[in-house]
């Protein structure tokens, strides 16, 4: 049995023990989680129009702007072996009224590095980077058409997307969706 000296002492650690606790289980309910970091650029697409016929072009201006204090690099990567094709750093992303991807046509495999059957290591690879200065911009035109299967008449929602490789976390940057309709 603890002598009322001991049972003082006893309780004094438990209560110390409690209040160690419980000031580490509120620091853990005050800790935050990074803040997200600011990218280092955006991404805006739009098309010439909303409403397309079935068999027409579909071209898809992109446009990535710097919106940082530092140089960034826009990276097209040609590779193939003796069938040349240029591949982005920027996806499209296309679904139809469904939700569902669109299919890719042989073209748009290539240009999106999907191809089933590729070997990674076949072929010669060069690429290319542009400097996009702060506050500047890199545009450039896809034939849509080219590389997704639109020859369903419907609606179409096109997004794009980029991995930011110069801000931490490498969080992936995307642009407005755009919705088009593809009559008969």
């Amino acid at each position: 049995m603890a002598t009322p000296n001991e049972g003082k002492s006893m309780k004094k650690i438990l209560q110390g023990t409690l209040l160690l606790l419980l000031s580490g289980l509120c620091g853990l309910g005050l800790a935050q989680s990074p803040a997200p970091a600011t990218p280092s650029f955006t991404l805006t697409i739009s098309t010439a129009k909303n409403t397309f016929t079935t068999g027409t072009d579909i071209d898809v201006d992109i446009t990535q702007k710097n919106i940082s204090d530092h140089g960034i690099y826009h990276v097209a990567i040609a590779m193939g072996a003796g069938n040349i094709y240029a591949r982005r750093s920027i996806s499209t992303i296309v679904h139809d009224s469904k939700g569902s991807p669109v299919t890719e046509t042989p073209l748009g495999h290539k240009v999106h590095g999907t191809e089933p059957h590729i070997h990674p290591n076949g072929g010669s690879v060069f690429s290319a980077r542009t400097v996009i200065p702060p506050g500047k911009s890199y545009h450039y035109v896809i034939h849509l058409s080219q590389e997704y299967d639109l020859t369903h008449p419907g609606k179409y929602t096109i997004q794009a997307k980029e991995r930011d490789a110069w801000t931490p976390q490498y969080p992936w940057v995307t642009s407005n969706v755009l919705t088009i309709t593809i009559k008969p």
